[in-house]
């Protein structure tokens, strides 16, 4: 057996079994993830000093509902943008260009080395240069979802621009059109298959992780597979190397996982930029089995130099931190409980537009307790320690905030933090995160009179009037009245005197599109106004 054999054997199948294992076990953790974080949500925490109760009522004051009194305006209406919402937004979109374009110039970097390998490796079908430019082009497809994927929240989006991708470098390719796409099938098929599915609402925020986990597990089982057989041959006995190889591997890859951990942290990466990465560096181990099993030579070897290429290009032009940037503007969103889809596309949208210039911080629930998950809590919920997640008392809480995060990642986002509460620990925390944010964002969509959690959270918004803009997102299913009667009777009588209420607090009616909604509450919360 040769050494190319073996290598080709432990590199196919051990990526093969890690992204199965990876889509089997991802939305099982998933679900046990979710259950354990309601659960300890819906348990007291054993605090010395409790910070409240248990639930809120409806205030006496409101006996009766008012007449509407609060400015309404809809998804795409006209505004008067202020000078500083102007220059957020310009600010937003062009870090999200820079980001785009940093990725677009090292997934060429990657694609080059890959299409030198192909064309240099000896294969008469690649051996004329004049093909060299449809193969970098095809190679370079990747391109599309990443940058997708940076600048749309949208998954209808994403496959609109893989397949006009496609179609493109198709049609750029000539008379090589064949041969392109032959490789797209080959090299390219597959891991955009990966890609689509790791980018599911099931799989986004947790595959990165458990796919390092699983390719240890993987290689493990492998390993040790071989090693048995020559000990126990294929007896019954095999299945306890298997299951020890199983275990090391697992144990291996462990401390892979806390260095990545770490290196989010640390801040020398963001969420984001480590499941492009890792994708990328999937994509990249793929080439390179299937160069080194159609060659078979370990020479081929050399197309994992594409990673190193792709990484070094794309660190060097993303650049997002910047002296000149104005402080974060911190965006607290609050939104009735119970809604994940509609939850999910809302805060996509509005990191989009928001992370570039501040952060976002908001109470974890069930609805996007995996949406915003970062590596830190995934990896202390799989080790068994996402107890430590929970804010406990006062003084957990007063420490929690003191260490929040304002800073901008290597790419110039910002990030999302989400407070995990206990029933007896949300109020405290609430009031803390009014009282520290720019601006608020309020999801009313599904609001009635028993959403109790929701109606003290209203009144707290009320009681810093003036402070910062608020924007109440209603529907249909919102009862309007009754969220602006207990605004109202919430308004301290002092400030309600004295601040014109129809200049920071709005309702706006969301539109048959999420991107609409969002982009108008994005420029409300940056301060325009409306026409």
């Amino acid at each position: 057996m040769s050494e190319s054999f073996v290598l080709q054997k432990f590199l196919l199948l051990g990526a093969l079994f890690a992204v199965t294992v990876t889509l089997l076990v991802t939305p099982v953790v998933v679900g046990v993830f979710r259950r354990k974080v309601t659960a300890s949500m819906n348990r007291a925490a054993h605090a010395a000093d409790p910070l409240e109760s248990s639930g809120a009522s409806l205030p006496t004051a409101v006996q009766q509902v008012v007449q509407p009194v609060l400015p309404r305006v809809r998804a795409g209406d006209a505004l008067v943008v202020a000078a500083r919402a102007s220059s957020l937004a310009q600010q937003a979109h062009g870090k999200l260009r820079r980001i785009a374009l940093a990725y677009v110039a090292g997934g060429v970097a990657q694609a080059v080395v890959i299409a030198l390998v192909l064309l240099l490796g000896g294969a008469s079908a690649y051996t004329s240069l004049a093909i060299g430019l449809p193969v970098v082009l095809m190679l370079s497809l990747p391109v599309v979802p990443t940058v997708s994927q940076v600048l749309s929240p949208r998954p209808a989006v994403r496959a609109l621009w893989a397949v006009g991708g496609l179609v493109a470098a198709l049609l750029l390719a000539g008379a090589a059109r064949g041969l392109v796409w032959s490789i797209f099938q080959l090299y390219i098929l597959i891991p955009a298959v990966i890609f689509a599915i790791f980018n599911l609402r099931y799989w986004r925020a947790a595959a990165p992780l458990i796919l390092v986990l699983a390719f240890g597990a993987s290689l493990g089982w492998l390993v040790f597979l071989e090693f048995g057989r020559l000990i126990v041959a294929d007896s019954a006995g095999i299945w306890l190397f298997r299951l020890a190889g199983l275990a090391v591997g697992v144990l291996l890859a462990l401390p892979v996982a806390r260095h990545i951990c770490g290196w989010y942290e640390s801040k020398r990466s963001s969420e984001q930029m480590l499941s492009i990465d890792i994708w990328w560096l999937l994509l990249t181990l793929i080439e390179t089995t299937i160069l080194v099993i159609t060659r078979d030579s370990l020479g081929q070897l050399v197309a994992l130099g594409g990673f190193a290429a792709y990484w070094l290009v794309s660190r060097a032009l993303i650049g997002g931190r910047r002296s000149d940037d104005p402080p974060a503007a911190r965006l607290l969103l609050l939104r009735v409980f119970g809604h994940g889809r509609r939850s999910e596309r809302l805060l996509d949208e509005l990191t989009l537009r928001w992370r570039p210039v501040g952060t976002v911080a908001l109470i974890a629930g069930p609805d996007l307790a995996l949406r915003n998950i970062d590596p830190s809590e995934l990896y202390g919920f799989l080790t068994g320690s996402l107890a430590r997640e929970f804010v406990k008392d006062g003084a957990d809480l007063a420490q929690r905030l003191a260490r929040l995060d304002e800073r901008q990642d290597p790419d110039g986002l910002y990030r999302v933090t989400q407070f995990f509460c206990h029933r007896n620990t949300w109020q405290r925390t609430l009031d803390a995160l009014v009282a520290g944010c720019d601006a608020i964002l309020m999801d009313l969509r599904g609001f009635d009179e028993s959403r109790l959690g929701c109606q003290y959270e209203i009144g707290r918004l009320a009681e810093c009037l003036g402070e910062k803009p608020i924007v109440l997102l209603v529907d249909a299913s919102t009862r309007v009245d009754l969220a602006e009667s207990l605004f109202l009777a919430a308004v301290p009588a002092s400030r309600r005197a004295a601040l014109p209420v129809n200049r920071h607090v709005f309702v706006l009616e969301a539109g048959r599109s999420p991107g609409d909604t969002v982009a108008t509450a994005t420029r409300l919360l940056f301060g325009a106004q409306p026409a």
